[in-house]
């Protein structure tokens, strides 16, 4: 058909299955990724919240290995979070490239 869209890899993702539609697939990408961003942030202000009382009532080794682990675990934490955080941002700015596209 001559109105529909092109069949590249993508264009449904910026333009939706018909073109007065707008795609929300990258929105509800984004929103998930945000989402998922904040609850991996939380799970690592629980390590943290773990790792100081666990430090303030034990000392000697095996205290100074199950700290080390924890705060090995709260940096991959942040990490994850950090990476979430920039797939939400990838999907906003696609979703406004596509916006942009339809409006021309």
């Amino acid at each position: 058909m001559i109105d529909s869209p092109d069949p590249r890899p993508f264009t449904y993702l910026l333009v939706g299955a018909w073109w007065p539609a707008l795609p929300t697939q990258l929105e509800e990408a984004a929103a998930y990724w945000q989402q998922h961003s904040q609850v991996k942030n939380q799970e690592r202000q629980q390590i943290r919240n773990d790792r100081l009382k666990f430090g303030k009532s034990n000392t000697g080794h095996t205290a100074e290995d199950m700290m080390t682990r924890l705060a090995i675990g709260e940096r991959r934490l942040l990490d994850v979070a950090a990476h979430c955080q920039r797939k939400s941002e990838a999907n906003k700015r696609l979703f406004r490239i596509g916006v942009r596209l339809r409006a021309r």
